[in-house]
């Protein structure tokens, strides 16, 4: 009798060993849609031409996926990449707000560079929206997705040895100048001016 008892009792520990396995959460690293996450780099595409940014997809404003071509169409465009961490960035970053705002002819874009390997995607962009929402800025502020994807928008825009690491492109989204310094609104709308003067 105590041996069927004891059988029966190892039964249904084995039972109920199988029916929490079946029922157990498997880790993942999938994340969310792109596109649930605006301002998240998404695909990325190889440039054809060596001197002309290549074109990649993101999620701006409602979520939905464009283009970088589409967005810059007919635009001159400054891109930097930048991190909240990074002192030069913070000076930058409202002279590019203000930018953004007042030039109607240019797409002022910013593009994170710095990954904490202690956080996850979601905590990266949980991160930096909140730094976005805090300092007020409205121009798109791109995430890369994962570092292959950084890696891959990285080679589009050589000689980024430092932060910030700023770009002008031209209409035809080849970089005309690079790695310059800006430390005021002023400075940064002389320098549009001065591009957009001489690229018509």
């Amino acid at each position: 009798m105590k041996q069927m008892l004891s059988a029966l009792a190892i039964a249904m520990v084995l039972l109920g060993l199988v029916a929490c396995d079946e029922n157990k959460t498997e880790p993942t690293n999938e994340y969310p849609s792109s596109w649930e996450m605006p301002g998240l780099i998404d695909e990325v595409f190889s440039n054809q031409d060596s001197d002309v940014i290549g074109d990649f997809t993101f999620a701006y404003d409602s979520g939905e996926p464009i283009s970088f071509y589409d967005y810059t169409e007919d635009k001159f465009t400054f891109v930097s990449f930048g991190t909240p961490d990074c002192g030069g960035c913070a000076v930058l970053n409202p002279a590019m707000q203000d930018a953004h705002l007042e030039k109607k002819n240019w797409r002022i874009m910013e593009i994170y560079s710095t990954f904490h390997t202690s956080r996850t995607l979601e905590d990266e962009y949980i991160f930096l929206k909140a730094h976005i929402e805090q300092e007020g800025y409205t121009y798109p502020y791109l995430i890369p997705e994962y570092s292959e994807k950084y890696n891959a928008i990285h080679a589009h825009f050589p000689g980024v040895l430092g932060l910030p690491a700023n770009f002008i492109l031209d209409k035809n989204h080849k970089i005309i100048e690079s790695i310059f310094y800006i430390n005021t609104t002023e400075n940064l709308l002389n320098k549009l001016d001065s591009i957009e003067a001489e690229y018509k």
